[in-house]
């Protein structure tokens, strides 16, 4: 990826150092999220995830499909409320930015 990168940016005058600072950082963080989503918030995530064989044996019968999709409208909706909130969030930060700027001028 790096000499596709450099190899698109050769013809231009942007210079490859802020690409490879960000990768490194990028690379940094990686690791310190993997670590925390390992170690201290595992008993936390434990609750939310779903192993990736959750039923290694077929079955039709309906208890089955209804525990499947419970856990599924359960993430689904947790999902959705993170979202709404950090939605909530930005815009009462803007909101109360606008309320600054109107009360410095």
């Amino acid at each position: 990826v790096h000499a596709q990168v450099a190899s698109i940016i050769s013809d231009t005058d942007i210079d490859m150092k802020p690409f490879i600072i960000t990768r490194v950082i990028q690379a940094i963080l990686a690791g310190l999220f993997a670590a925390l989503l390992i170690g201290p918030a595992e008993p936390v995530l434990g609750y939310i995830n779903i192993p990736v064989f959750y039923s290694t044996v077929p079955s039709a019968t309906i208890s089955f499909w209804w525990q499947r999709t419970y856990i599924i409208l359960q993430h689904v909706s947790l999902f959705i409320c993170a979202i709404a909130a950090l939605s909530l969030i930005i815009h009462l930060c803007r909101r109360l930015q606008l309320i600054i700027l109107r009360v410095r001028h």
